[in-house]
């Protein structure tokens, strides 16, 4: 239950901070909304703070809750930024985003 818990509210967090970026990026220009992005990026750390200490909790090494939350954001943000902007990246962002997906695996998986 307890790592339930913690993946669900770092994801939630994750997802929130990065939807309140990318649409704040999106509608800068509408100080309203750059007001609600804060409000809701704010909701996000309040999720994301209570998520490591559970999976810290559960996995009694930070190194592992900082692997989770790198991945949960390697997932969302793609996902939710294209959704925002219905763009597709260009072959630099794309190899950019692929080279810093490798460097991650051989930081976890390399001893």
């Amino acid at each position: 239950m307890n790592l339930f818990l913690g993946f669900l509210l770092i994801a939630l967090g994750e997802g929130f901070s990065i939807y309140a970026e990318a649409s704040a990026v999106k509608r800068h220009l509408d100080p309203n909304h750059v007001r609600w992005c804060i409000f809701v990026i704010t909701l996000g750390g309040l999720m994301l703070v209570p998520g490591y200490i559970v999976l810290y909790r559960a996995f009694g090494d930070i190194w592992q809750v900082s692997v989770v939350s790198i991945v949960l954001i390697l997932v969302l943000e793609p996902v939710i930024v294209w959704s925002l902007f219905r763009e597709m990246p260009s072959l630099g962002s794309i190899i950019g985003f692929v080279c810093g997906s490798v460097g991650f695996a051989f930081t976890v998986f390399m001893k």
